[in-house]
């Protein structure tokens, strides 16, 4: 499977990975579960039972552990079935490797969206609204549009984008030299040539596939943005996205910027006319 794997496959793959087959479970981890529960916890908050900050906190840092498992549970049957953990030599690192940059893409688009969820008040409005600020993140990553595509005035936006951050890293690893000539095979590589009759038999020079092509088609090779300076600042990229977007869910819950159960009140009592005879 692996060995059929051209180059802009692989691209395919973890750019359907990333940005197209996550939005269910993105939205029913960061929407419906944290609204879900937002009538029973402010009944607890308004009973004294707890505070806003040791609930907001307690939640967040529980949320990571639930996280891990679900996406662990995307991740693993989806590589699994590419047939990329067959290349030869690299099925170690690689898995690891691949495993580690996506669960921290995932739980940070996942705070970004439970932010919207505390800071706008009713949750299919947030939902949509986080919705639209991850496409236009998705939009700007280089695979639906190039770079040079982009209007000026909208370049800025990869500079906010978490999986122009993050495919650019994974596909430099994947189409580095050392992984695709471990992953096709020579006979796949050379199917277009055939052993010539010589006084001995001779096999074809078969050259190993570059990577570097497709890189450059999609504007991938390490360049002098700020995320591509060292191998780990993409890392440190996303680490920082997902304190901010901590750090404005917390503040947003503590101050109850959705002001959650008035609102709620509202919209009960929306339609309902009281008459005279009302008890």
């Amino acid at each position: 499977m692996a060995a059929k794997l051209t180059q802009n496959d692989r691209v395919g793959f973890h750019y359907s990975v990333m940005c197209l087959a996550m939005w269910p479970i993105l939205l029913w981890l960061g929407a419906r579960d944290a609204g879900s529960t937002r009538r029973y916890v402010e009944h607890d908050i308004a009973a004294g039972l707890y505070s806003r900050i040791v609930f907001v906190i307690v939640d967040q840092i529980m949320d990571i552990f639930s996280s891990v498992f679900i996406w662990l549970a995307y991740l693993v049957p989806s590589y699994a079935m590419s047939g990329l953990y067959t290349d030869a030599g690299t099925k170690t690192n690689g898995f690891i490797l691949y495993l580690g940059y996506m669960l921290l893409y995932f739980i940070s688009i996942q705070m970004l969206v439970r932010a919207v969820i505390y800071l706008v008040p009713m949750e299919r409005t947030a939902s949509v609204i986080s919705g639209f600020l991850l496409l236009l993140g998705i939009l700007v990553n280089g695979v639906m549009l190039q770079q040079d595509d982009l209007p000026p005035y909208l370049t800025w936006l990869q500079y906010i984008s978490p999986s122009r951050w993050t495919l650019p890293e994974l596909l430099r690893w994947e189409l580095s030299d050392s992984v695709l000539i471990s992953s096709i095979s020579e006979d796949v590589r050379c199917s277009t040539k055939r052993p010539y009759q010589d006084i001995i038999v001779q096999a074809p020079q078969c050259p190993p596939p570059s990577g570097a092509q497709v890189l450059t088609n999609y504007d991938y090779m390490r360049g002098s943005r700020i995320w591509e300076s060292t191998d780990e600042s993409f890392l440190v990229a996303l680490a920082v996205l997902y304190g901010i977007c901590a750090l404005v869910a917390i503040f947003a819950f503590v101050l109850n910027c959705t002001d959650y159960m008035k609102s709620k009140e509202k919209k009960a009592r929306k339609g309902h006319k009281v008459t005279s005879n009302a008890p």
